[in-house]
């Protein structure tokens, strides 16, 4: 093995933008160098996108490499030879072995590793299937539903219930469900009910307010009440109460002191009063009696969970051992468990399989992966030679995914434990100086976290370091805008979250109206070929953004990188209006908008619109339905480009869900509603997305908004989630903590707490941090601005983005102007240059600082699939100089547009010729009742293929492939096309050579003397498809034949 130097055990904590993926494939770089087999290299990451990305920065890399240079000075020349050749040998090995490459997801990498399991472990795993995140949760309604139906149900479930949701049952099967999907993946880490809750609790079941004890000594304190001439009017409310702790026991609780065991005052109807040591005393106990009731019911309620917990588990691995099936979570599990119960060591086959392991975005790997990774880096770590080796990149900063298992002081605990070597990077290449001098005054901020969030000061101080530009000559511009709002004053005792959350759904109109301002007017994301991304944080806000914006012409839209065709139009939302109505007759709502609609007038005859929908639905199903239906809409409106492209979408929806066999209208709703395609980056669209499904991405403007929002997303409002404790067995266990006011007086209650609140902190810090420092040149947050209110609640507040924001930059009210002239949008702070210039997207491969970045360009680098890029073959005229664009399904203006549609629906139904197929055409020819007699569609289709040239192509050889209705997307000349092939043959000769014939129909009614005009007409559209074909297949042209198939003159033409 050729080896420069020694490998080191190495972590590096690289902030955002400053290259994490370029450091791990330099380390990959640095070790096929070395002449080390790729096969013995582990790479994951966790997403498909960053695997991919690894891999063609590996193979473009090595390849630049390889490349000679003639642009250096001759006494280097020598040295640069010899990294071409290295790179060329490197090369050569990497693509032999591709087959064998283990770069992948971190669930791909668990997933092989099933397969060394012993088979005495696994003689129900035949071969394991992964349940999806759809299957997942039919999985869990199914188990449900069988165990509330089950004859041996036991009655301890019911009381465990109870003890979690009290006597409702009318709802036990929602509640099971949420309890399920929310808890259950805790229990594959503690798979056994002693390890929730609290033993030494479990004393007594009876209710608090039933002991004599309690009791008597509520009537002591009464009485000492009353003696001292203090009000017991609220006393007399709440006393029994104490269930749902009301505002008299959190004033109890708060004048206790646990040192003492007494309460010397206590707040009643707004006045404190000083207490003589008989009441201090009596209510110090009162203190003491109630912190020990709640502590006990969090054990019982813990304990509950796990119960309920342990019967889905019973249920679940049954199924599980059945039917051979698990999920991404359950597969670290499997591997532990098979790892413990084996007599020999598990991976003892892979002890010396991989020697190299590199691990990316190492932040978000959860406690449970790790255990799976350590059984191999416990084995590599021992190497010092460099002969096996552990590398991990990640930014603890960047641990945004705590909600499902991440870890971010995994980094650090590693770190020590193996005493790796740390290099730190904080140099962004991404970012401009004004975006990164906006973060660092936030995050670097100590002072205001502090006042803010004392809980994970300490945390963060260790996580942070200032951010630097490499690119200081990059303009850039960052603001914090405020929308102008007028809430009421609150008062502070009748003010719930409630009320603010009304509040705030009533000014987000305002925000959203601002939203929009700034992107049509100020960021011009479509005139300046912007990419840009609107960033929140819950996917409820994403969605009302998304709707919001979706209305506005100007602007293109996408929610979370994806189309929503069944919701992001009115063309959609009519169709889901269509078929809710025909589902439930009842539905007022959904008629009301067909009637308002241009169709109005085919839906006021209640019985016979409803006749004939039907009779299409069980003729055709949905997309009988849609056919239908655009049908009819298109005699009325003239669709433009954006609804007939969301028109054919909606025609392919129809058509994926009908092949299931599946005519249930519910499920066809959801599916509808939830249908979505992926959208290439375009540099004109905007992009709503949460802050989660943004990370790893970056735009040239973000936009950050929800920047208070409600309870969830308060940064220091805990998450409704069990937290791990030691017990003093010394084993590791879960509770769910009681209220704070109870942890705040019992000591290791109170650290537990303090970690559980600090831990969403960090998460919320981080967040932030990653929305801001997606952006390359421009950052607007966007909040709102509320009017000073005359008192201020002494009580701890929930803090959001935007309180951090203002503490941060030390706003007060004076820091305002008006951003725009004409709209109450108020400019809070700003750095940078507003009017800011563009970088050129060709100017980093040209700055010499990028010199040494030259292995993290690619050779030829993939261009972005932009939708103003496309174009349709169907759209091309003969003379045509310039492009229509969009339509990849045109239906003509002209009359017989929807005879054409009609045609081509019936050829593509006729996948081989046969005697039933003709008898149910004459049968359809003879139903067809339409006011144009004399095109009828059935007729034509059956007149045609009654002629010799058009038979032959529905009676293809056995060994023909035939494609029928085929979409495709490719590039031709530089020109992406996108379109549909009516009908492809596809040959192979005896040696394998392809022959392919496209057949093109044309219903277009003509005289026999002008069929050399109807070539003439689609002859550029013929063309298009001739070469995009051959792209496809990789075909010479002359292995390839186009056909204009006549419907007209029954007639078969050679292009």
């Amino acid at each position: 093995m050729n080896r420069g130097k020694k490998l080191d055990h190495l972590l590096v904590v690289a902030s955002a933008g400053t290259g994490k993926t370029h450091q791990l494939v330099e380390r990959a770089l640095e070790l096929l160098v070395a002449e080390i087999l790729p096969h013995s290299l582990v790479v994951i990451t966790f997403t498909k996108k960053a695997a991919q990305e690894i891999v063609d920065r590996l193979f473009s890399t090595l390849a630049q490499r390889a490349l000679p240079s003639t642009n250096r000075e001759e006494e280097i020349e020598l040295d640069l030879f010899s990294q071409n050749k290295q790179a060329c040998r490197a090369l050569k090995i990497l693509i032999e072995h591709l087959p064998y490459l283990h770069f992948q997801t971190i669930d791909s990498f668990f997933y092989s590793l099933l397969n060394y399991i012993p088979l005495d472990k696994r003689a129900s795993f035949a071969r394991f299937s992964i349940l999806d995140e759809k299957a997942k949760k039919s999985i869990q309604v199914e188990l449900i539903r069988n165990i509330l139906s089950s004859k041996e149900f036991d009655p301890s479930f019911v009381d465990n219930f109870e003890v979690f949701f009290g006597d409702d049952l009318k709802t036990i099967f929602s509640n099971y469900l949420s309890l399920v999907q929310k808890f259950y993946p805790f229990f594959s880490d503690f798979p056994r009910v002693d390890l929730w809750g609290d033993p030494r609790l479990a004393t007594s079941h009876e209710e608090i307010i039933k002991e004599p004890a309690f009791l008597s000594l509520l009537d002591q304190i009464e009485s000492f009440l009353k003696d001292r001439g203090m009000p017991t009017k609220t006393w007399e409310e709440q006393k029994l109460k104490i269930n749902s702790l009301p505002r008299l026991y959190q004033n109890i609780l708060k004048a206790y002191d646990p040192q003492t065991a007494r309460c010397d005052q206590i707040t009643l109807e707004r006045k404190k009063y000083s207490l003589d040591e008989p009441l201090a005393s009596a209510l110090g106990k009162l203190a003491g009696k109630t912190i020990d009731y709640f502590i006990e019911k969090s054990h019982h309620w813990t304990r509950a969970v796990a119960h309920l917990l342990s019967v889905y588990d019973l249920y679940y691995r049954k199924r599980v051992t059945k039917q051979g099936f698990c999920s991404f979570e359950d597969i670290p599990r499997i591997i532990l468990e098979a790892t413990l119960e084996s007599s020999y060591p598990l991976l003892y086959r892979l002890d010396k399989k991989w020697d190299h392991f590199l691990i990316d975005e190492f932040q978000d790997t959860s406690f449970l992966q790790w255990k799976v990774i350590k059984l191999f880096v416990d084995e590599l770590i021992q190497y010092q030679d460099g002969s096996r080796s552990f590398f991990c990149v990640g930014d603890p900063k960047q641990s945004i995914y705590g909600w499902r298992g991440a870890c971010g002081e995994l980094i650090e605990s590693v770190e020590s434990q193996y005493k790796l070597r740390r290099d730190e990077l904080n140099r962004s290449r991404r970012s401009a100086r004004a975006i990164l001098d906006f973060v660092n005054m936030i995050f670097g901020n100590f002072e205001a976290i502090g006042k803010l969030l004392p809980e994970c000061l300490e945390g963060w101080n260790k996580r942070w370091v200032n951010q630097q530009a490499v690119h200081e000559e990059l303009e850039g511009y960052s603001c914090f805008l405020g929308v102008e709002t007028t809430k009421k004053e609150k008062n502070d005792e009748n003010f719930t979250e409630e009320n603010g959350e009304e509040e705030e759904a009533d000014n987000c109109v305002s925000r959203y109206e601002a939203l929009k301002k700034l992107l049509v007017e100020e960021i011009k994301p479509q005139e300046r070929h912007l990419s840009c991304a609107i960033l929140v944080q819950t996917n409820r806000e994403a969605e009302a953004i998304f709707q919001q914006l979706s209305l506005c012409s100007s602007l293109r839209v996408s929610l979370e990188g994806k189309l929503y065709p069944g919701k992001d139009s009115l063309i959609g939302k009519l169709f889901f209006a269509l078929v809710q109505a025909l589902a439930h007759p009842g539905d007022s709502l959904a008629l009301g908008w067909l009637k308002s609609s241009p169709l109005g007038s085919v839906f006021q005859d209640e019985v016979s619109w409803r006749k004939e929908f039907w009779r299409v639905f069980f003729l055709e199903g949905f997309e009988g339905l849609a056919f239908l239906f655009f049908s009819l809409l298109q005699q009325i409106v003239a669709l433009d480009d954006f609804h007939k492209e969301r028109m054919e979408m909606i025609l392919q929806i129809c058509q994926a869900f009908d092949k299931t066999g599946n005519r249930n209208f519910e499920q066809f709703l959801s599916y509808y509603k939830d249908f979505s395609l992926p959208l290439s980056e375009d540099p004109s669209s905007v992009q709503v997305r949460t802050v989660h499904s943004a990370k790893g991405l970056e735009f040239d403007v973000v936009i950050v908004t929800e920047l208070r929002g409600c309870r969830e997303t308060a940064m220091n409002k805990p998450r409704d989630i069990p937290i791990v404790y030691t017990s003093n067995g010394r084993e590791s266990k879960l509770f769910f903590l009681p209220p704070k006011e109870i942890t705040d007086k019992e000591s290791q209650l109170s650290r537990l707490y303090k970690k559980l609140i600090a831990e969403e902190q960090l998460e919320k810090l981080s967040l932030l941090y990653v929305a801001m420092t997606r952006a390359r040149q421009g950052l607007y947050l966007v909040g709102e601005i509320e009017p000073q209110t005359k008192g201020k609640n002494s009580t701890r507040q929930l803090v959001y983005w935007q309180d951090l924001l203002l503490e941060g930059l030390g706003i007060t009210a004076q820091h305002r102007s008006l951003f725009f002239s004409d709209f109450p949008l108020v400019t809070l702070f700003e750095t940078g240059k507003r009017k800011w210039n563009l970088r050129p997207k060709k100017e980093f491969s040209n700055l010499a600082e990028k010199k040494d970045l030259k292995a993290q360009d690619f050779l030829y680098p993939p261009r972005p699939l932009s939708r103003t890029q496309f174009v349709s073959p169907s759209t091309l005229e003969p003379n045509a100089q310039e492009l229509n664009l969009y339509s990849l399904f045109s239906l003509d203006k002209e009359k017989g547009a929807d005879h054409g549609l009609i045609v081509h629906k019936i050829f593509a139904q006729i996948e081989q010729l046969s005697e039933d197929v003709l008898i149910k055409l004459k049968q359809r020819a003879l139903e067809y009742d339409q006011k144009d007699k004399e095109r009828n569609p059935f007729k034509e289709v059956l007149d045609c293929l009654q002629s010799p040239s058009i038979k032959q192509i529905f009676c293809p050889r056995e060994q023909t492939k035939v494609w029928i209705e085929r979409s495709f997307c490719v590039e031709v000349e530089r020109q992406w096309v996108w379109g549909t092939f009516d009908r492809v043959h596809v040959e192979e000769d005896w040696v394998g050579n392809v022959q392919c014939s496209i057949y093109d129909f044309k219903a277009d009614a003509i005289s026999w003397n002008k069929k050399e005009e109807l070539v003439k007409k689609y002859f550029s559209q013929l063309v298009l498809y001739r070469k995009a074909l051959c792209q496809l297949l990789n075909i010479d042209p002359s292995r390839l034949k186009v056909f204009l198939v006549s419907v007209y003159l029954k007639e078969v033409m050679a292009l």
